[in-house]
């Protein structure tokens, strides 16, 4: 039978995927924008 983790600890596990996530998702939107940018910036030069 599977161990049951306290409510309290399975809400750290959460909180800490939540956040690996977000940042993740937003370093990898925010290094596609800034390539978009420059890509952008060189064809107008």
């Amino acid at each position: 039978m599977a161990k049951v983790a306290p409510i309290s600890e399975q809400f750290q596990h959460f909180l800490t995927d939540l956040k690996e996530s977000f940042w993740g998702d937003l370093y990898g939107k925010t290094k596609l924008a800034w390539k978009q940018f420059f890509d952008g910036e060189s064809m107008r030069e």
